[in-house]
This record gives structure tokens, sequence and C-alpha cells, in this order.
């Protein structure tokens, strides 16, 4: 081999070389443009849901021991049913309190600053399928409470009510106000089994809200929330979803820790 061939297929080689590290970032930077990210999450509606009927009020008045209740609604779209993966899914809802000295100031300063409540969950015949209690503070904001994995979940297909019930005492449970929603667990596609399971948070975050799994996108972005409290973005897209849903009140207002009892 003559020198002038050696230079040419060092040449070409270098040449080679650096086309792929051309083809390899660009492969790389597009990837990274596919991904999502916060602020492109939108919450998607299902067309097939029909519409059902509504839980309770979304405002309601009465005066339990921690104050006047002026708002309590169960985060759910217009249609008042949303789409579940979960056996055990996280319902959310939003409550408002106005307080004045003549019923709250007693409570508030003693021992009862927190408020039992029930999550009752029937079918779509009104049968009880699971009854879980929680506690959470008398403070304004949303409250996530999730199934407990100790009562009977949901079954694949079927359409279920759910309330949360805010009692006035603890040793009182024949009054209280509610609101909740409906769910309809589903099982996902294999295709999308496969995308979820290899996903990072973000990304399945990105895949439930585009089809539409109403409670998944909850629970995911107030986890995020929890994780992240000082993330713009995430925060942003809280705001987004809920107000996209008609929850304009709800979408500015504080997440509120609640315990199951």
């Amino acid at each position: 081999m003559n020198t002038r061939s050696r230079w040419l297929r060092l040449v070409l080689g270098i040449v080679l070389a650096a086309l792929s590290v051309v083809a390899l970032n660009f492969e790389v930077s597009s990837n990274l443009a596919q991904m999502p990210n916060y602020d492109a999450i939108e919450f998607i509606m299902p067309e097939t849901l029909i519409e059902k009927r509504r839980v309770a009020s979304g405002a309601t008045a009465g005066c339990p021991c921690w104050g006047c209740l002026s708002r309590l609604v169960g985060l759910v779209p217009p249609t008042n049913i949303g789409l579940t993966v979960s056996e055990h899914p996280t319902f959310f809802v939003n409550l408002a309190f106005f307080f004045n000295d003549n019923n709250s100031s007693y409570c508030l300063e003693s021992d009862s600053s927190t408020i039992p409540v029930g999550l009752v969950i029937s079918d779509e015949d009104n049968e009880l399928g699971a009854f879980a209690q929680f506690s959470t503070p008398a403070m304004n904001g949303t409250m996530a409470f999730t199934l407990p994995e100790t009562v009977r979940g949901l079954e694949i297909g079927n359409t279920y009510r759910w309330s949360v019930r805010l009692y006035n005492r603890y040793d009182d449970y024949s009054s209280g106000r509610l609101a909740g929603g409906w769910v309809k667990r589903i099982e996902l596609t294999p295709a999308l089994s496969q995308t979820i399971a290899n996903a990072s948070e973000l990304e399945k975050l990105a895949v439930y809200a585009r089809e539409g799994f109403w409670y998944e996108t909850l629970a995911i972005l107030a986890q995020q929330l929890e994780a992240e409290p000082d993330n713009p973005s995430v925060q942003k897209a809280w705001e987004r979803v809920l107000t996209s849903v008609q929850l304009e009140e709800a979408a500015t207002e504080p997440l509120v820790p609640s315990a199951a009892i």
C-alpha cells in the first residue's frame, strides 16, 4: 500500500468517526427534545366516559366545631367521573372554612384541631365497597385520601361512587358534609403497560394525562409537588390541569396532609 492510499484511509476513518459523533449527538438531542416536561403536561378528557350525577354539593353550609364550612368539592372533571388503573387509587377534595370567635376558637385551641374524615366507596347499586377513616388538619386546601391496602380494592371494568365525609366530631358520625365523584378502573393496554414500566415519573405523568387517567395524573402531580415544593413548573402544571377541568378555586390552594386512622 502506497503512502497516498494510507493517507486516504486515515482521512476517511477520521471523517467517518466525526460523522458518527455528529449522528450520536443528533440522536441524543432528538431524544431530549422528545422527553416530556412539566410545561407540556396536558390532561385530555376521555370522550367515551358517560357523565355521572354529582356527589353532594360543591358549596355547603354548616358549622362544625372547627369553623363554618364554606366549600367542599371533590376534584373530578365536569363529567363527575374519572379513570384509574389502580386498585387502590387516591382521591382529592378541596375545602375551605371561615372562622369566627363564636364557634371555632375553643376547638382550635383544644385537642380538636384535626377533622375526622370518612372515605366511602360504593358500586353503582349503592352497595358499600370500602370504608376508611382519616384525620386531617382543620385548614383550607386540597386533601388526598388513598384507599388503604387493608380494604377491598376496585375491580377492573367496574364503576364506583366515592365520597369523602367530614364529621362534626369523632364521636358523631350521623352528621357532617360530603363531596366526591365517580371512578372507573380500566386495564392498561399491553403497549401502555410496557411504556409505563420503563418510564420515569415525569414520563408516566405525561402518559397518564394524555390517555385521560384522571386519578393517576393528580396523584403523581401531588407527589411531585411534595417532593419539589419550590419548582414553579410543577406548580404551574398542577394549576393548569385543575383549571382545564374548571377547578380554578382549588388550583392555587395548598395540599393538606391526611393520615389513615
